[in-house]
């Protein structure tokens, strides 16, 4: 899994880096992973070290992991947000994601 980033895996919608967005009326549905589980064949993973991967989001193989919706450094005002049916057979499934430093309102 070469991504550099944190939110890997299946993914509905992604926003990163937005600042005072506005979203209204959005439906994430129909979100699956089938991915098989990672491997230790090279041994024990102790965190990330390329890059300046956060030890607390991205602990191990993350590719297994599903999100309906992901949110990553965004501020702004989110309404009406439908997320359903997202699985992952060896996964975290969430439906909605919010990582570190982000500051968004969520309103239905």
């Amino acid at each position: 899994d070469i991504q550099l980033h944190s939110s890997k895996g299946a993914i509905g919608i992604m926003i990163n880096g937005a600042q005072e967005s506005q979203f209204n009326n959005i439906y994430v549905h129909d979100v699956y992973n089938w991915a098989d589980l990672g491997l230790d064949v090279c041994g024990p993973y102790l965190g990330p070290h390329l890059t300046q991967e956060d030890i607390d989001i991205s602990y191990g193989y993350t590719g297994t992991r599903s999100h309906g919706m992901v949110i990553d450094y965004v501020t702004g005002d989110y309404k009406d947000i439908k997320i359903e049916d997202v699985e992952s057979w060896h996964g975290e499934a969430n439906g909605l994601t919010i990582y570190k430093e982000s500051y968004i309102n969520l309103q239905s």
